[in-house]
């Protein structure tokens, strides 16, 4: 009896070990397994009949979204609560930032465009998936994702049906959702046409969201997809003023950019219009540029000015469309702005008045600035340069200047800022003969 018992006690201790140290291993284990839950968002879309709804860990969700990675701090406080990316450069910094502000983020994944890329070339596309899905293995578990943008305007300057292109990323976007069930792929085209969908619809099966950019038609384009017979969940991913390419131009070509008092209404009704009028099948928009980034102008497609950093009309208007309040503090409203140079073509070093005239719903004292730019910017500059010697005369809202004497297109331009952060812009081109 004594030999068994002391053969038990050790047998007893050294299972008890193993039983504890299997246990450690299991909670272990399910730690890790449901810290990987509670790290990694979970975005599904569920349909209803012809109803679709975007969920986000669990929660209906509507993206009133925004295209850029700065501003965040703003956009937050507007209304906003998502991003959205063009490529995946800089996105651990950018998830990890959205994520600390209480955003989502629709990552861009950059894929090459038809026009300059041959999708029947089997080496070149396998790299390019390749690319992709490290991209898809590297951030599928970070908390800010809401969803994949598989590509932008892949399709733009050529044929938009090429078959190839779109099996090429359906087969893309299915590797994309072995890797990752847990976030909806999307894929972004430039406007919207027959040929387009038909070919997305028979060749790319596997498509989630539809992305659509419209600045011009996006006040129609909910019937217009209807129209055109797409009856998956789409987003509005960029809208915003009338396109420069859509313009009316001057006799020598240079587009007519709208104020941003006109922007700003055209923002907010695009939203009600196309965004907020159709959430059957729209899960909502990215509105484009959430920051500031020269377009033909410096002020084209920006919400934010440059270096000043004061917001513009446009945000004013997403912050009245996504929280249905105007802000505390509006932008100046430009009421007329007129040059007897502007939309003309005059003489080199010839003298010209302009004048603005603009209000301030809060009363705020407006100051002003005038620029005189180049249509375009200089060869190997990403600006266009600024005549600075050309100014003769300021006096509040009003400016005598004259000419360069280079031939050639210019605009003048003028800002008004309350001394608050809000501003407002418009210029006209004009030529020198």
């Amino acid at each position: 009896m004594k030999s068994n018992s002391s053969l038990k006690w050790p047998f007893i201790l050294m299972t008890g070990m193993l039983i504890i140290s299997l246990s450690g291993l299991g909670f272990t284990l399910s730690r890790h397994k449901n810290q990987d839950a509670i790290k990694g968002s979970v975005v599904k879309i569920i349909r209803n009949g012809r109803q679709y709804k975007l969920y986000f860990n669990g929660k209906p969700y509507f993206v009133k979204g925004a295209g850029g990675d700065t501003h965040l701090n703003v956009l937050k406080k507007s209304g906003g609560n998502s991003i959205r990316t063009w490529g995946a450069d800089n996105a651990s910094k950018i998830l990890k930032e959205a994520d600390a502000k209480g955003l989502t983020v629709t990552l861009g994944l950059w894929l090459r465009h038809e026009s300059n890329f041959d999708y029947s070339n089997k080496v070149a596309v396998q790299k390019q998936d390749e690319k992709i899905l490290s991209y898809v293995r590297k951030y599928k578990n970070a908390p800010a994702l809401l969803d994949w943008g598989l590509g932008n305007e892949i399709e733009l300057h050529d044929n938009p049906a090429n078959s190839q292109m779109w099996k090429a990323v359906n087969y893309l976007a299915g590797e994309i959702k072995k890797i990752d069930p847990n976030h909806p792929v999307m894929t972004v085209v430039a406007g919207i046409n027959k040929k387009k969908i038909d070919a997305i619809k028979k060749y790319y099966p596997n498509i989630d969201v539809l992305g659509v950019n419209s600045y011009g038609p996006a006040l129609t384009m909910a019937q217009r997809l209807k129209k055109l017979g797409w009856v998956k969940p789409y987003m509005l991913t960029e809208f915003g003023p009338v396109g420069w390419w859509e313009s009316p131009k001057a006799s020598w070509g240079a587009p007519i950019e709208a104020n941003s008092t006109v922007k700003e209404g055209r923002y907010l009704s695009d939203y009600e219009t196309a965004v907020a009028s159709h959430k059957t099948q729209c899960l909502g928009s990215y509105v484009f540029l959430w920051g500031h980034k020269f377009e033909q102008t410096d002020t084209w497609f920006s919400m934010f000015l440059p270096k000043s950093e004061a917001t513009l009309g446009p945000v004013d208007a997403m912050t009245n469309a996504w929280t249905g309040k105007s802000p505390k503090n509006h932008v100046p409203e430009i009421i007329s702005f007129q040059s007897d140079a502007g939309l003309m073509k005059v003489n080199a070093g010839s003298v010209h008045h302009a004048k603005v005239v603009a209000r301030d719903l809060d009363q705020d004292s407006l100051c002003y600035k005038w620029e005189i730019r180049s249509e375009k910017p200089l060869k190997g500059k990403k600006e266009t340069q600024l005549y600075t010697q050309d100014i003769i005369h300021r006096k509040g809202n009003e400016l005598i200047f004259k000419s360069p004497e280079k031939v050639g297109g210019y605009r003048l331009f003028v800002y008004v800022f309350d001394g608050k952060g809000k501003a407002a812009t418009a210029n006209v081109p004009f030529y020198v003969k």
